[in-house]
């Protein structure tokens, strides 16, 4: 993909999350105070200006309750990912730790 193209996924993303986070009344302040996440990493993930690593994507995903869901083309899987749970098995699978 190219940067262009990076940019705008980030940008739609970050707009439906910074939607969520605000009809959920909840602020940047808060979110940072809760998570440990700088809050020009909360400003990224919101904005879609720069990359960010996917451990504080999560993080900002489950500050505000938000789920993931992947399909395929054709739209046959409807599975939601919690993040809660996938930064559990990341942390359980650090490579410090194999």
């Amino acid at each position: 993909m190219n940067e262009d193209l990076n940019r705008s996924a980030r940008e739609v993303i970050g707009e439906f999350l910074k939607a969520e986070r605000i009809k959920k009344n909840i602020t940047k302040y808060a979110i940072t105070k809760k998570s440990g996440l700088h809050p020009s990493i909360v400003n990224a993930i919101e904005s879609g200006s720069r990359d960010y690593f996917i451990s504080s994507f999560l993080t900002y995903c489950q500050q505000i309750d938000a789920y993931i869901f992947f399909g395929n083309k054709e739209g046959k899987s409807d599975a939601a990912i919690d993040p809660e749970h996938m930064i559990s098995e990341i942390n359980k699978n650090k490579p410090d730790q194999i």
